[in-house]
């Protein structure tokens, strides 16, 4: 069985910010100022124009991707091995007792390995076994030490480390709301510029308004 090197303590990595992006597309109808010189009534002009708006909210979510990756001559003692630590892997989360922290298995596999020898020829060379858990915690200042606490009790593979906010469902509406009214600023400036009234909006679209995802760190 495999003894994990001792790993030096880290500190939480950076948190990055979660933004909340939006992007409105106003379609309005400008009146020309002197609509008597129309015979007869003719469409009126169509103003385009775009709005767009940013909502930052702090990240309150960390979510950590752990491996255990082993290695053995034969599948049973392979998967074994990763079994056993991923036990003392998912132990020594339970035993961090952080509060809130949710922890979820997200797969296994086991895999034949190959090698070439002098041939050229691929031969067997064992097999190899690997598990996945998802930790999710609202402490973010626990993420250092849970770090540090997987990879002591076995984690030979950090998959991954994202933020993310439970504010960013109405953080994205705050943002289309600010992006409708910017776009609607920038109608009445230009027709006002050239002299027209705007009429009502007669077409709107939202684009580029994405669901606000976990946003990922580089470890």
């Amino acid at each position: 069985m495999h003894t994990p090197a001792p790993v030096p303590r880290r500190s939480a990595p950076r948190r990055p910010t979660v933004h909340a992006l939006a992007l409105a597309v106003v379609v309005a109808a400008a009146l020309a100022s002197d609509v008597r010189a129309q015979t007869p009534p003719a469409a009126p002009p169509v103003l385009d124009v775009t709005g767009t708006a940013s909502v930052a909210v702090a990240p309150d979510r960390a979510h950590l991707r752990f491996a255990v990756e082993t290695t053995a001559a034969t599948a049973a003692a392979a998967a074994e091995q990763n079994a056993l630590l991923m036990q003392a892997v998912l132990d020594a989360l339970a035993g961090a007792e952080v509060e809130g922290m949710k922890v979820e298995t997200r797969g296994f596999s086991l895999t034949p390995r190959y090698r070439r020898d002098r041939e050229g020829n691929m031969t067997a060379d064992g097999y190899l076994a690997a598990n996945t858990v998802r930790v999710t915690m609202p402490d973010l200042d626990a993420v250092g030490p849970i770090i540090d606490a997987a990879i002591r009790a076995g984690a030979n593979r950090v998959d991954g480390l994202s933020y993310s906010s439970t504010e960013a469902p109405a953080a994205r509406l705050e943002a289309l709301r600010r992006a409708v009214a910017s776009a609607e600023a920038e109608a009445e400036a230009v027709a006002g510029a050239l002299g027209l009234e705007l009429g009502p909006p007669l077409e709107v679209r939202v684009a580029g308004a994405p669901r606000a995802a976990p946003e990922t760190v580089q470890l």
